[in-house]
């Protein structure tokens, strides 16, 4: 299974080529840069979460050395590079295999009306009393009113397709709103990838005259959650819909739902862009075990969402697909991240370590994501979760490494 892997990653992604070309700030480094970063890579697909734990794994046995093409790193020396890194060679590579992906049409299956659509969101990574860096944001909290340094991350991820690919990261800075963070992480995806991604799902937050404008001047369209920051154009959203009836009925998944649709808004002042609003009224019946006997209860909700995507180009019905599917980068995303990948574990504490370990997870969760879904035949996936893959290669790895000579990650491994 280990070979299978590296045979894939280097034909699918060509993985010792782009790691070849990454680099950091060292002058006369005595372990090359693609040996230290497939080190931390080879941390979070075996699952050890701390450098310390992979540093004790580095150091059990010769075949290491093989297979980085170079003596193991210590912990001390991965931190000190991946705070060196340069993270543009990260991003660049990243990017690449995320293309990848889509040309090998892995992504398809995400398609609404064939865009791909992304979701951008802001996340909490780590706080401490005790320990900064440069670019942690502050807070006093009570009692005593103590002072308290995290960081903030905006990342953008693929949604809708099998796997859910966070595609870039970026930092928060002290005094920064979200807004600001999202909008340099899309300028930078705009000049990289100006075709990877058709629309945008977004939350409340971002139901802004700037984000609008400055997505739609890119060719991009915005699917919003509009709530009462926007009082407004709810309001004259809500007047229009309590003239007409709903315009769709359709169940989905036992869920009935309600639909109103109407176009030509104005009155999200400073925006150079007429919009659309969708209403939608879902009602579920749900079963609950309450004191030891099982009730039914009807379940309500109400939604409404703001796009510049004309209903002559994609229907109600995918709009509110698309303002649903926001939710994977919470649900898929960051909470997956953190429960088996350690996204909220602080390797280390300075600025560009932090970034580039937050990259390095992100390669990491792609690649073997990419394998399991398209590389693993369905009959081995009923049998064997993400976890129990992880657990699976390094096993391989180590009993291949007693009875065959072990190639290096680090150039072509032949078939």
């Amino acid at each position: 299974m280990f070979r299978r892997w590296c045979r894939y990653l280097d034909k699918v992604f060509d993985f010792s080529g782009q790691v070849a070309n990454l680099r950091d700030a060292r002058r006369r480094p005595q372990i090359p840069t693609a040996s230290v970063w497939l080190s931390v890579f080879l941390l979070f697909v075996f699952r050890h979460r701390s450098l310390n734990a992979m540093e004790s794994k580095l150091h059990t046995g010769r075949f290491w050395r093989k297979l980085l093409g170079s003596r193991p790193p210590s912990a001390d020396t991965m931190g000190r590079v991946f705070s060196l890194i340069d993270l543009e060679s990260l991003r660049r590579c990243l990017i690449k295999w995320v293309q990848r992906l889509k040309r090998n049409k892995a992504l398809d299956e995400g398609r609404i009306a064939g865009r791909i659509v992304a979701a951008l969101d802001g996340h909490e990574l780590f706080a401490s009393f005790s320990r900064y860096c440069d670019a942690c944001r502050h807070r006093l909290l009570s009692p005593g009113k103590r002072k308290q340094g995290y960081h903030r991350i905006v990342a953008a991820s693929i949604i809708g397709a099998r796997i859910h690919p966070v595609i870039d990261v970026e930092s928060q800075q002290p005094g920064e709103g979200e807004i600001p963070c999202a909008l340099r992480l899309f300028a930078r995806l705009q000049a990289c990838a100006p075709r990877l991604i058709g629309i945008f799902s977004l939350d409340a937050l971002y139901a802004s005259p700037i984000v609008i404008n400055t997505l739609r001047a890119q060719g991009k369209h915005v699917v919003i959650v509009l709530k009462g920051n926007q009082p407004g154009l709810l309001r004259d959203a809500q007047g229009v819909f309590s003239l007409q009836k709903p315009y769709v009925y359709f169940a989905a998944d036992n869920v009935h739902v309600q639909l109103w649709d109407a176009e030509g808004f104005t009155s999200l002042e400073g925006s150079q862009w007429p919009l659309r609003v969708v209403r939608c009224i879902e009602t579920q019946t749900v079963r609950r075990r309450v004191a030891g006997k099982w009730t039914q209860e009807t379940v309500r909700r109400q939604w409404y969402w703001l796009t510049t995507i004309p209903a002559s180009e994609i229907s109600g019905p995918n709009i509110r697909l698309i303002g649903h599917r926001r939710w994977e980068i919470e649900n898929r995303g960051f909470n997956d991240l953190n429960t088996h990948w350690a996204l909220d574990h602080c390797f280390k504490h300075t600025p560009n370590a932090i970034l580039a370990f937050l990259l390095t997870l992100a390669m990491a969760h792609l690649l073997m994501s990419s394998f399991y879904h398209f590389n693993l035949k369905e009959s081995q996936r009923r049998k064997l979760t993400t976890i129990a893959l992880a657990t699976t290669l390094y096993g391989e790895l180590i009993l291949h490494a007693a009875s065959n000579p072990l190639p290096s990650m680090l150039v072509r491994i032949p078939p």
